[in-house]
Protein backbone atom coordinates (compact mmCIF):
# COMPACT_ATOMS: atom_id res chain seq x y z
CA UNK A 1 0.00 0.00 0.00
CA UNK A 2 1.03 3.45 -0.32
CA UNK A 3 1.34 4.22 3.29
CA UNK A 4 3.90 1.24 3.69
CA UNK A 5 5.69 2.41 0.59
CA UNK A 6 5.83 5.92 2.49
CA UNK A 7 7.25 4.14 5.58
CA UNK A 8 9.75 2.10 3.75
CA UNK A 9 11.11 4.52 2.06
CA UNK A 10 11.33 7.02 4.83
CA UNK A 11 13.32 4.14 7.01
CA UNK A 12 15.66 3.98 4.14
CA UNK A 13 16.25 7.44 4.28
CA UNK A 14 16.64 7.97 7.86
CA UNK A 15 12.96 10.60 7.88
CA UNK A 16 10.05 9.06 10.01
CA UNK A 17 6.91 8.79 8.50
CA UNK A 18 5.35 11.95 10.72
CA UNK A 19 7.82 14.12 9.36
CA UNK A 20 6.81 13.37 5.55
CA UNK A 21 3.15 13.52 6.56
CA UNK A 22 3.93 16.44 8.23
CA UNK A 23 5.78 18.23 5.33
CA UNK A 24 2.79 16.62 3.12
CA UNK A 25 0.07 18.32 5.02
CA UNK A 26 2.75 21.94 4.44
CA UNK A 27 2.67 21.15 0.93
CA UNK A 28 -1.28 21.21 1.03
CA UNK A 29 -1.93 24.18 3.52
CA UNK A 30 0.73 26.13 0.68
CA UNK A 31 -1.46 25.24 -2.22
CA UNK A 32 -4.35 26.57 -0.19
CA UNK A 33 -3.16 29.87 1.08
CA UNK A 34 -1.61 30.58 -2.60
CA UNK A 35 -5.39 29.96 -3.95
CA UNK A 36 -6.28 32.61 -0.88
CA UNK A 37 -4.35 35.29 -2.18
CA UNK A 38 -5.11 34.96 -5.94
CA UNK A 39 -8.73 35.09 -4.56
CA UNK A 40 -7.97 38.07 -2.49
CA UNK A 41 -6.13 39.71 -5.22
CA UNK A 42 -8.89 39.42 -7.74
CA UNK A 43 -11.00 41.07 -4.69
CA UNK A 44 -8.31 43.99 -5.07
CA UNK A 45 -8.46 44.09 -8.68
CA UNK A 46 -12.71 44.65 -8.67
CA UNK A 47 -12.81 47.45 -5.78
CA UNK A 48 -9.95 49.24 -7.93
CA UNK A 49 -12.48 49.23 -11.23
CA UNK A 50 -14.59 51.16 -9.02
CA UNK A 51 -12.28 53.77 -7.58
CA UNK A 52 -12.52 56.52 -10.05
CA UNK A 53 -10.66 58.42 -7.99
CA UNK A 54 -7.49 56.01 -7.58
CA UNK A 55 -7.21 55.10 -10.93
CA UNK A 56 -7.31 59.07 -11.78
CA UNK A 57 -3.74 58.47 -9.24
CA UNK A 58 -2.59 56.00 -11.46
CA UNK A 59 -3.49 57.72 -14.35
CA UNK A 60 -1.87 61.09 -13.21
CA UNK A 61 1.28 58.89 -12.15
CA UNK A 62 1.39 58.32 -15.90
CA UNK A 63 0.60 54.80 -15.39
CA UNK A 64 -1.46 53.16 -18.79
CA UNK A 65 -4.15 50.27 -18.03
CA UNK A 66 -2.47 47.65 -19.39
CA UNK A 67 0.83 48.00 -17.14
CA UNK A 68 -2.13 47.98 -13.99
CA UNK A 69 -3.33 44.63 -15.11
CA UNK A 70 -0.04 43.29 -15.96
CA UNK A 71 1.15 44.03 -12.27
CA UNK A 72 -2.38 43.55 -10.70
CA UNK A 73 -2.99 46.05 -9.27
CA UNK A 74 -5.96 46.96 -6.35
CA UNK A 75 -7.40 48.70 -3.91
CA UNK A 76 -8.12 47.41 -0.27
CA UNK A 77 -11.58 49.01 1.07
CA UNK A 78 -12.06 49.81 4.49
CA UNK A 79 -12.00 47.14 6.92
CA UNK A 80 -15.47 45.87 7.25
CA UNK A 81 -15.96 46.24 3.66
CA UNK A 82 -13.30 43.77 3.36
CA UNK A 83 -14.74 41.03 5.61
CA UNK A 84 -17.91 41.85 3.98
CA UNK A 85 -17.04 40.70 0.38
CA UNK A 86 -14.35 38.11 1.60
CA UNK A 87 -17.50 36.18 2.93
CA UNK A 88 -19.62 37.27 0.31
CA UNK A 89 -16.97 35.25 -1.82
CA UNK A 90 -16.27 31.98 -0.16
CA UNK A 91 -12.83 32.64 1.43
CA UNK A 92 -12.09 31.01 4.19
CA UNK A 93 -11.58 33.65 7.34
CA UNK A 94 -9.07 31.00 8.45
CA UNK A 95 -6.60 31.14 5.84
CA UNK A 96 -6.91 34.85 5.83
CA UNK A 97 -5.43 34.81 9.38
CA UNK A 98 -2.87 32.52 8.38
CA UNK A 99 -1.55 35.01 6.23
CA UNK A 100 -2.08 37.83 8.64
CA UNK A 101 -4.42 39.02 5.95
CA UNK A 102 -6.49 39.73 8.90
CA UNK A 103 -5.42 40.61 12.06
CA UNK A 104 -6.95 40.43 15.92
CA UNK A 105 -8.32 43.70 17.07
CA UNK A 106 -6.46 45.53 20.29
CA UNK A 107 -9.13 47.76 20.70
CA UNK A 108 -12.36 45.24 20.81
CA UNK A 109 -13.22 41.26 19.99
CA UNK A 110 -13.01 40.61 16.83
CA UNK A 111 -10.64 40.90 13.37
CA UNK A 112 -9.86 43.64 11.12
CA UNK A 113 -7.78 43.54 7.83
CA UNK A 114 -4.40 44.07 7.37
CA UNK A 115 -4.59 46.31 4.13
CA UNK A 116 -7.12 49.19 4.19
CA UNK A 117 -7.67 51.80 1.88
CA UNK A 118 -4.43 51.34 0.13
CA UNK A 119 -3.47 50.90 -3.41
CA UNK A 120 -2.29 47.32 -3.26
CA UNK A 121 0.44 45.75 -5.01
CA UNK A 122 0.37 41.68 -5.42
CA UNK A 123 3.65 40.52 -5.06
CA UNK A 124 4.51 37.39 -6.63
CA UNK A 125 7.36 34.38 -6.54
CA UNK A 126 9.69 33.56 -9.16
CA UNK A 127 7.14 31.33 -10.83
CA UNK A 128 4.35 34.00 -10.63
CA UNK A 129 2.38 32.62 -7.78
CA UNK A 130 1.20 35.34 -5.19
CA UNK A 131 2.69 34.87 -2.32
CA UNK A 132 2.02 38.35 -0.08
CA UNK A 133 1.25 41.81 -0.91
CA UNK A 134 2.44 45.47 -0.39
CA UNK A 135 0.19 48.47 0.04
CA UNK A 136 0.69 51.89 -0.10
CA UNK A 137 -1.22 55.12 1.23
CA UNK A 138 -2.04 58.05 -0.97
CA UNK A 139 -3.02 60.60 1.52
CA UNK A 140 -0.20 61.68 4.22
CA UNK A 141 -0.84 58.80 6.61
CA UNK A 142 1.86 56.56 8.22
CA UNK A 143 3.25 54.20 7.45
CA UNK A 144 3.20 55.10 3.65
CA UNK A 145 4.01 51.50 2.77
CA UNK A 146 2.96 48.23 3.96
CA UNK A 147 4.13 44.79 3.11
CA UNK A 148 2.54 41.66 4.41
CA UNK A 149 3.54 39.63 7.41
CA UNK A 150 5.95 36.61 7.05
CA UNK A 151 3.65 33.50 6.54
CA UNK A 152 4.27 29.92 5.26
CA UNK A 153 4.05 31.09 1.49
CA UNK A 154 5.87 34.68 2.46
CA UNK A 155 9.12 35.90 4.01
CA UNK A 156 10.17 39.82 2.07
CA UNK A 157 13.92 39.07 2.93
CA UNK A 158 13.84 35.93 -0.12
CA UNK A 159 11.47 37.55 -2.42
CA UNK A 160 12.29 40.39 -5.71
CA UNK A 161 9.56 42.56 -6.31
CA UNK A 162 9.08 42.00 -10.57
CA UNK A 163 11.12 39.05 -10.65
CA UNK A 164 8.62 36.66 -12.59
CA UNK A 165 8.22 39.35 -15.16
CA UNK A 166 11.67 40.19 -15.52
CA UNK A 167 13.78 37.04 -15.30
CA UNK A 168 14.38 36.45 -19.18
CA UNK A 169 15.17 39.71 -19.46
CA UNK A 170 17.60 39.55 -16.64
CA UNK A 171 18.97 36.45 -18.54
CA UNK A 172 19.11 38.19 -21.92
CA UNK A 173 20.38 41.25 -20.91
CA UNK A 174 23.17 39.76 -18.68
CA UNK A 175 22.41 42.73 -16.22
CA UNK A 176 19.53 43.40 -13.55
CA UNK A 177 18.27 46.90 -12.25
CA UNK A 178 18.01 47.00 -8.73
CA UNK A 179 15.13 49.68 -7.47
CA UNK A 180 13.64 49.88 -4.47
CA UNK A 181 9.75 50.01 -4.96
CA UNK A 182 6.73 48.67 -6.87
CA UNK A 183 6.15 51.60 -8.79
CA UNK A 184 9.82 52.31 -10.09
CA UNK A 185 9.64 48.13 -11.50
CA UNK A 186 6.23 49.48 -13.35
CA UNK A 187 7.46 52.43 -14.34
CA UNK A 188 10.47 50.73 -15.89
CA UNK A 189 8.20 48.04 -17.51
CA UNK A 190 5.95 50.81 -19.09
CA UNK A 191 9.07 52.50 -20.83
CA UNK A 192 10.04 49.07 -22.27
CA UNK A 193 12.93 48.19 -19.32
CA UNK A 194 12.37 44.91 -18.69
CA UNK A 195 14.98 43.49 -16.48
CA UNK A 196 13.96 45.08 -13.33
CA UNK A 197 13.50 44.61 -10.08
CA UNK A 198 13.04 45.81 -6.54
CA UNK A 199 14.24 44.63 -3.11
CA UNK A 200 10.79 46.26 -1.38
CA UNK A 201 12.29 49.20 0.35
CA UNK A 202 15.84 49.97 1.03
CA UNK A 203 17.46 46.79 2.33
CA UNK A 204 18.76 44.39 0.44
CA UNK A 205 19.29 40.96 1.76
CA UNK A 206 21.89 38.47 1.82
CA UNK A 207 19.05 35.82 0.68
CA UNK A 208 17.97 38.06 -1.95
CA UNK A 209 21.68 38.65 -3.43
CA UNK A 210 21.71 34.80 -3.67
CA UNK A 211 18.46 35.01 -5.76
CA UNK A 212 20.04 37.29 -8.05
CA UNK A 213 22.76 35.20 -9.02
CA UNK A 214 20.60 32.32 -9.88
CA UNK A 215 19.86 35.11 -13.22
CA UNK A 216 22.90 37.25 -13.63
CA UNK A 217 26.29 38.08 -12.25
CA UNK A 218 25.88 42.17 -12.52
CA UNK A 219 23.52 44.52 -10.85
CA UNK A 220 23.18 48.03 -11.21
CA UNK A 221 21.45 49.57 -8.36
CA UNK A 222 19.10 52.32 -8.95
CA UNK A 223 17.93 53.21 -5.35
CA UNK A 224 16.68 56.46 -4.59
CA UNK A 225 19.44 59.45 -3.82
CA UNK A 226 17.99 60.80 -1.13
CA UNK A 227 20.17 60.01 2.02
CA UNK A 228 18.23 56.25 2.87
CA UNK A 229 19.25 55.42 -0.80
CA UNK A 230 22.43 56.35 -0.73
CA UNK A 231 23.01 54.62 2.35
CA UNK A 232 21.20 50.96 1.57
CA UNK A 233 23.31 51.34 -1.71
CA UNK A 234 26.40 50.82 -0.05
CA UNK A 235 25.12 48.61 2.26
CA UNK A 236 23.85 46.74 -1.33
CA UNK A 237 27.04 47.24 -2.94
CA UNK A 238 29.05 44.98 0.12
CA UNK A 239 26.09 42.59 0.38
CA UNK A 240 26.40 42.33 -3.41
CA UNK A 241 30.20 41.57 -3.82
CA UNK A 242 30.15 38.97 -0.70
CA UNK A 243 27.55 37.36 -2.96
CA UNK A 244 30.23 37.47 -5.94
CA UNK A 245 28.01 39.87 -7.74
CA UNK A 246 29.88 43.00 -9.85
Amino acid sequence: SFPEAVKMIGEKVGISVAVINEEAGKGVLKEELYRTNERVADLFQQELKRMVSVKKYLKQRGFIPEVIDKFRVGWAPISGDFLKMARAKGISLENLKKLSLLTPSQKRDGWYAWFRQRLIFPIFTPEGRICGFGGRVLDNGLPKYLNSSSSLIFDKSRILYGLNFSKEAIRQEEEVILVEGYTDVMTLHQRGIKNVVASLGTSLTSSQARLIKRYTGHVFIAYDQDKAGISATLRGIDLLLEANLE
